[in-house]
């Protein structure tokens, strides 16, 4: 049995968390220690609870791995373990690091430079708005868009990447051979693809049960160097990918909305917690800048010269929200000429930052940039 065949058997065992699976392997030199019954006892005696090691003692190798390997070649997933050259650097940074990943599409993209954007199932128009600008703006610099690809804004994140032409990471919380939520089956199709991928820590049949989540939320933080809450209500599960992200040392955005609508009230609490207010991608990129910009080479002239608003720019646009505003009010506001402001705003409108809605009043626009 190889090592990856063994990490394989390993993952499928029932009550083996990945902190256990990361003790466990650090205490062999390879993960076939951990089915040698003579080398295996001391290990299982230290890490395992009676359940666990039950577990792995009965465990089918046999059986298990010829299913396994149907399976993988049926859907044309891939296998990397933490060992592998090619296994995703941000992710390796984290306290608990998957030992392996289940890869469908192009697994080269799990090393790019990556934002998540996350937030609630049961959404608003407003927020599948701006979950599919942000992922598009983000998409169209060559910056990987990673979400769950759950209902709601993780499912507007992914699109949003992709009518960008970008890419972006669906992470499930179910084996690759069955796709949750069903509804999503084409939009996963879609993302493998093209030049995206479906990752999973968990075996090619593992149903998605409530308990992988959590486990699930904390690759897609682990994946990214920030992540971006759109909406989320007080007691969201885009809370539990925010707690991850803060314990691995990622950055935390929240965008703000209505102050009487229910999914505000957890990205509310993250902003008086600290977590940085996002009202354009630019605040995104502000924050990331370093990393990015050496990440990104060559597109950091574009960078600059087409997220970055310029002072003048910013000036009239932070005056502007959902709420249509006159240009004359809003020259008063920015305090400078009208003349001044309606040549900034054509600029703005240009970039795709607001829209006329009538006459010369103007909104902040939520469309893709296509």
């Amino acid at each position: 049995m190889t090592e990856r065949e063994a990490l394989m058997c390993l993952n499928a065992v029932p009550g083996l968390g990945s902190v256990t699976m990361n003790k466990l392997t650090e205490f062999f030199e390879n993960a076939q220690g951990g089915f040698d019954l003579n080398q295996g006892r001391e290990a299982w005696g230290r890490f395992l609870r009676r359940p666990a090691r039950e577990a792995l003692e009965t465990f089918s190798v046999e059986r298990f791995l010829k299913e396994e390997r149907a399976l993988l070649e049926q859907h044309g997933v891939a296998v990397l373990i933490k060992r592998d050259a090619d296994y995703p650097f941000l992710l390796k940074e984290i306290p608990d690091p998957p030992q392996i990943l289940y890869i469908k599409g192009d697994a080269r993209v799990l090393q790019s430079l990556s934002v998540s954007i996350v937030g609630s199932r049961q959404c608003s128009v407003y927020g599948l708005s701006v979950a599919e600008e942000l992922a598009g703006r983000c998409a169209s610099l060559g910056i990987t868009v990673v979400s769950g690809l759950a209902r709601g804004i993780d499912t507007a994140a992914h699109r949003g990447a992709m009518k960008a032409g970008g890419a972006t990471v669906a992470v499930l919380g179910n084996g690759l051979s069955r796709i949750y939520p069903p509804e999503n089956a084409a939009l996963a199709d879609e993302i493998a693809s093209s030049s995206g991928a479906l990752v999973s820590e968990f075996s090619m049949a593992t149903p998605p049960h409530a308990g992988n989540f959590p486990r699930r939320n904390r690759v897609i933080s682990g994946l990214a160097l920030g992540t971006v809450v759109v909406e989320a209500a007080e007691r969201s599960g885009a809370l539990i990918t925010v707690r991850y992200a803060l314990e691995q040392g990622r950055e935390v955005f929240a965008v703000p909305g209505p102050i009487h609508r229910r999914t505000s009230i957890g990205v509310h609490q993250l902003i008086k917690q600290g977590a940085k207010i996002v009202c354009g991608v630019e605040d995104i990129l502000e924050e990331l800048a370093p990393r990015i910009r050496a990440g990104l080479g060559q597109n950091e002239t574009m960078l600059s010269r087409k997220e970055v608003l310029s002072e003048a720019e910013h000036n009239v646009f932070k005056h502007l929200s959902d709420d249509p505003v006159h240009f004359e009010h809003l020259a008063a506001l920015a305090q400078r000429p009208a003349a001044e402001v309606m040549g900034v705003i054509s600029s703005l409108e240009c970039g795709h930052w607001v829209r006329r809605v009538k006459g010369n009043f103007f909104v902040r626009s939520h469309n893709v940039v296509q």
